[in-house]
């Protein structure tokens, strides 16, 4: 079994919880990209998949542990 790399931590622009792919800049800055599917023509309903980066605070950044709490959500270290 592969193991799931997903890491959490809160956007330094409005402090929403975000989920994805984390990089960490020389400088020390944090990042998480994901994936989203966003519509692009209204009147053809055409979604295009796009990848968008938010800078983290960097004390909020977990890393998934493979474990679910009791009901059943993910749990994050850190």
């Amino acid at each position: 079994m592969q193991r799931e790399y997903i890491f959490r931590g809160k956007r330094k622009d409005n402090s929403e919880w975000v989920y994805g792919s984390l990089s960490i800049e020389y400088d020390g800055t944090c990042h998480i990209s994901n994936w989203v599917s966003k519509l692009i023509e209204p009147e053809t309903n055409f979604y295009e998949q796009v990848q968008e980066m938010f800078e983290l605070i960097p004390k909020t950044v977990g890393q998934y542990i493979r474990f679910l709490d009791k009901t059943e959500c993910k749990i994050y270290e850190g």
